[in-house]
């Protein structure tokens, strides 16, 4: 028995009887897929290579937008720490005149370290001692208390060894004496 088999494949693929034949329809569908492929991969290309350039750009941009921040608020707060101005009382009688910021800070900072502080630490007008002094006799003493502590207890634990140390060998000695362990040793 046999059996044959036609098929028309221009009823198939109808949309290439114009084209004529499969070879030319299966060369067209290759065709596309490779150009959309190539396709793909220069647009991937190319939007890799505008992010990295962008990316390098916008980096430099802000750096030097960063870069004349910097110097713009460096030069206000020079400008502000050396402007010459006049100090005023409540009536607006000028007290000093011509005199920076800086200086006024220094004048203050003098002033603060200059005060009478009590043995709290806190501002008296009963004598006491300038704060400056006060600090660093505070410093002082608490490196002195650290120190002496940490020998201290070095010191004791060290005893502590010693001790424990020649109490277990006496001990030691007097039991094996007593019993008579190693044999007349005396």
């Amino acid at each position: 028995m046999k059996l044959n088999f036609e098929i028309d494949l221009s009823e198939i693929y109808s949309d290439y009887e114009e084209a004529g034949s499969l070879d030319e329809m299966l060369a067209d569908r290759i065709r596309e897929s490779i150009e959309n492929g190539i396709e793909a991969k220069i647009v991937d290309h190319l939007l890799k290579d505008m992010s990295l350039n962008l990316s390098q750009k916008l980096n430099s941009k802000l750096a030097e937008i960063e870069q004349q921040i910097d110097e713009k608020a460096d030069s206000l707060l020079d400008d502000f720490l050396h402007r010459k101005v006049n100090i005023t009382d409540r009536w607006g009688d000028v007290i000093k005149s011509n005199i920076s910021v800086v200086d006024l800070m220094k004048e203050k900072f003098d002033s603060f370290m200059d005060e009478s502080v009590g043995s709290d630490g806190k501002p008296t007008s009963y004598g006491g001692k300038k704060r400056l002094d006060y600090i660093i006799d505070r410093k002082f003493q608490r490196d002195v208390e650290y120190m002496t502590d940490k020998v201290v207890k070095e010191v004791q634990k060290r005893i502590k060894e010693e001790v424990e140390s020649q109490l277990g060998k006496k001990i030691s000695d007097k039991l094996l004496k007593e019993l008579d362990i190693l044999g007349g040793v005396k």
